[in-house]
């Protein structure tokens, strides 16, 4: 089996910000990586010096292609990585996970707009839109407002400095969309929401959702999201919408470790950081350890990605720990996108 993950260099340049890898997983065998940077148009600044513009994104397959999020386009290839071809839109503005159906549409979380947009990928055309904060069920039960926004002009640029919306008290940062019978969901990592995009209403609201990522459905209704700051997995039953399960990731030594290791290596860049900085020489340290992210399901294992960039196989119903993959011991590499390629 093949896994195909991406990943995001925190504080990078934009063209050495991430790439796209597959992964023997069986053997532990990287069988190609690709540089993933968004092209055509060219970004040459990013204010936010974290992810943004960094990196690939979400993934997903659709009739043997890889189909591969930058933060303004769908990067299209075959399952051996080579370019096929590049879909992008005014609408399509940090871009996060994608979700793509059988009749060859793509939903995209376009996150800093706070809408989910689906796209025909033959034709390359905008399709159906969702704007939650347009929604007023939405709206009344979280307290928020329209995005002021054009949705005729080309938006891809526009909201590059996210200090210009991130800390507007509406912004929902949606950030993963997925299809359960027939109907779209969404998560909407600001408040915590999972909501039914069809029916315009929060199914799930939970401090424990707060700043998570991914979003995907199992046996009986059951969602899967990824707490992404403390260090679990959460699976909440949307017929009692209420949590109903919480792996804890840190209970497995080998995870407790990569954390403390992580954070003994951070200590050291800080100290590195402030001795160099009497001289006048900055560098940053951005990264944090175990942040969960990333999220697929074969059966009765998921995997999730964590940072430092690695993949890790939890047997959901026993919630023992299978099996491992370390990337990369740097904690400002981690997994965004992650997808099992059959």
């Amino acid at each position: 089996m093949d896994i195909l993950f991406g990943t995001v260099v925190r504080g990078a340049p934009i063209k050495k910000g991430g790439e796209l890898v597959k992964l023997d997983w069986d053997n532990k065998f990287i069988k190609k990586k690709i540089t993933i940077y968004p092209k055509n148009p060219e970004i040459i600044k990013d204010p936010n010096p974290r992810g943004n513009t960094r990196g690939c994104k979400g993934i997903d397959i659709y009739d043997n292609n890889v189909i591969v999020a930058t933060y303004h386009s769908l990067e299209i290839y075959d399952k051996d990585l080579n370019y096929i071809n590049r879909l992008s839109d005014n609408l399509m503005v940090c871009l996060h996970e994608i979700y793509c159906n059988q009749e060859g549409k793509v939903w995209v979380a376009s996150t800093a707009i706070d809408a989910a947009i689906k796209y025909n990928l033959k034709t390359g055309k905008l399709e159906k839109a969702y704007w939650p904060r347009e929604m007023e069920n939405i709206q009344k039960e979280l307290n928020i407002s329209r995005l002021e926004i054009d949705k005729k002009l080309d938006n891809r640029f526009l909201f590059l400095d996210t200090e210009k919306y991130r800390h507007n008290p509406s912004h929902t940062h949606l950030n993963a969309v997925n299809e359960l019978n027939g109907e779209m969901y969404c998560l909407l990592h600001r408040f915590g929401a999972i909501v039914n995009l069809d029916k315009q209403e929060i199914i799930i609201k939970d401090k424990r959702l707060d700043h998570s990522h991914n979003l995907k459905f199992i046996e009986n209704n059951i969602a899967i999201v990824n707490n992404s700051y403390n260090n679990s997995i959460n699976f909440y039953d949307l017929y009692s919408r209420k949590l109903i399960k919480s792996i804890d990731l840190l209970k497995h030594k080998l995870i407790k470790k990569i954390q403390t290791d992580t954070i003994n290596d951070n200590r050291l860049k800080i100290s590195i950081k402030k001795y160099l900085s009497r001289f006048g020489v900055n560098i940053n340290v951005k990264s944090k350890s175990i942040f969960v992210r990333g999220l697929d399901i074969d059966k009765d294992y998921i995997y999730v990605g964590i940072s430092p960039a690695s993949i890790i196989c939890i047997n959901w119903k026993t919630n023992d720990l299978v099996d491992y993959f370390q990337y990369s011991n740097d904690s400002s590499i981690a997994i965004h996108g992650l997808k099992i390629l059959y």
